[in-house]
Order: structure tokens, then C-alpha cells, then sequence
């Protein structure tokens, strides 16, 4: 039981601090009212946990630099739990367009699925699979995430739909 409950907890956390109202008050020009706003803020996922030994050297073999490349990957920002990992941007955020790739590394046999809903806003993106068929049952598969229009988006991988990976990501035109 306790080596479950400080993963759990280490999610609850990171969940509950992935996003957050602030209050901001502003005074019109009548100096006798005060209106209160919600000013939404994104806190995307900037993790930089430690990779499995095995990801992180098929990452480095596949750069033609290797050497450019494990120095790179040092201050990477992966994300994973027992099952799944991932290489998400840097700060959590994509900018200049809707998608990009996260560059999963599977665990155990199974398949990627990911689903995600805006919250700053109405918006979400159903359970699909993650990238074409094709690449075997476990390590790598190539996929990624795209997502209709910017905002903050709660994205969640599942392999087997279990093992839910949920991240936040800050996505900019």
C-alpha cells in the first residue's frame, strides 16, 4: 500500500496545482465599487523527472550528435509513471502552432490512447489512438497531441486505458 500511496499523492498534487484562478480586483472610475475578475492562469507541466535508462538512450542513439544530444536531454522536461513516458516541451508550452510530438516510450505491451479538454474554455478532444499502428507493443511509438485552438489543455495519455499520464500544456498561435 505505501508504495502506491506516494505516486497517488504525487498526482493528486500535481493535478491540483496544474491550474488555478487568481483574483484580481479592479477599481473603475466610480471610486464607491470594486468588481472582482477572474484572471485564469495555466500552469503547464514542466516535470523534468528522471527517464527510464532505456528511453533515454534510444533518444540519444537516434541523434546524429550524441554526444550534443545527452547534454540536451539533461534538462529535458520528461513525464512518465509505470507504464508510459514522455518528452513534452519545453515549459509545457507549444507555440506557433496546435500540435506536436511527445515521443512516447511504452513500458509495458500495449496501446496509446490520449484524450484532452481545454480549461480555460469549452473544448475538447475525444479518446483516439496515439500515432499510426505499426510500432510494435512496447518502447517507442511515434504520436503526439493536436488540439482545435490555443489554450490550456489537460491532456491525458493512457496505455490500455489505464496508467492515466495527465499533463497541462499552454498552446499559442
Amino acid at each position: 500500500m505505501r508504495d502506491t500511496a506516494i505516486p497517488c499523492l504525487l498526482g493528486i498534487m500535481l493535478f491540483a496545482c496544474s491550474c488555478s484562478p487568481s483574483s484580481v480586483r479592479e477599481n473603475p472610475s466610480s471610486s464607491s465599487s470594486v468588481a472582482l475578475h477572474q484572471e485564469f492562469v495555466c500552469n503547464s507541466t514542466d516535470a523534468r523527472m528522471t527517464p527510464p535508462s532505456e528511453y533515454l538512450e534510444f533518444l540519444i542513439g537516434g541523434s546524429s550528435n550524441q554526444e550534443q544530444a545527452r547534454t540536451n536531454l539533461k534538462n529535458a522536461n520528461f513525464l512518465g509513471n509505470e507504464a508510459i513516458w514522455l518528452l513534452l516541451p519545453s515549459k509545457g508550452e507549444i507555440i506557433g502552432r496546435l500540435s506536436d510530438k511527445f515521443l512516447p516510450w511504452r513500458l509495458k505491451p500495449g496501446q496509446l490512447r490520449w484524450e484532452a479538454h481545454r480549461l480555460d474554455g469549452d473544448g475538447s478532444v475525444p479518446k483516439h489512438p496515439a500515432g499510426p499502428s505499426g510500432y510494435g507493443d512496447i518502447g517507442f511509438q511515434a504520436a503526439g497531441v493536436e488540439v482545435p485552438e490555443a489554450g490550456c489543455w489537460e491532456v491525458t495519455y493512457t496505455l490500455n486505458d489505464q496508467y492515466p499520464l495527465p499533463f497541462i500544456l499552454r498552446v499559442q498561435n
